[in-house]
């Protein structure tokens, strides 16, 4: 009788610690897939923010325009101008809180950082940043100000799309 209740014992911790692995694996597959979802999402606003240039070719010229010289916008072209660079840089909000708490896979932000660094770049960029009425999150916010802070009007890149736009080429 004795045996028989060990032998209960033994197969009943085996089977919860059989269960704990199980869970476990689920739970670590779960975390993968909010993941992978989280920066599916951000990717989905960030399309839809280069779709809307690329099909709308009044917003694309306000825009073209406005972030390098945005005082030759009229103010109702300013104002789709900031809505626009508000929906980029909420979804690099949203990549940038994801990537510190873990929610991106290794390395994703290094390319988000670099495109963030492109779009300061721009002075009607910096000077909307400046200008918005709407807050970004605290921590955001000290991110972008520093990067505006170090950035210049015409790093490399810059100076590529900018040759690629007018002339249809780059020189290496």
């Amino acid at each position: 009788m004795q045996t028989a209740a060990l032998l209960a014992e033994i197969i009943g911790a085996i089977a919860v610690v059989v269960s704990l692995i199980y869970l476990a694996v689920q739970v670590r597959q779960n975390s993968v897939l909010l993941k992978t979802d989280s920066y599916g999402r951000a990717l989905d606003w960030l399309s839809e923010f280069q779709f809307s240039l690329g099909e709308d070719d009044a917003l694309n010229r306000i825009f073209s325009r406005g972030i390098i010289d945005i005082e030759s916008l009229k103010p109702r072209e300013r104002t789709r101008m900031a809505w626009a660079l508000y929906h980029a840089f909420g979804s690099f909000e949203f990549l940038f809180h994801s990537s510190r708490s873990g929610g991106l896979p290794d390395g994703i932000w290094e390319r988000w950082d670099g495109t963030v660094d492109w779009w300061l770049s721009y002075p009607g960029v910096r000077t909307w940043w400046h200008a918005r009425p709407a807050p970004f999150s605290p921590q955001f916010t000290r991110y972008v100000d520093a990067k505006v802070a170090a950035s210049s009007a015409h790093p490399a890149p810059l100076g590529r799309w900018e040759k690629f736009v007018a002339e249809g080429r780059i020189d290496d």
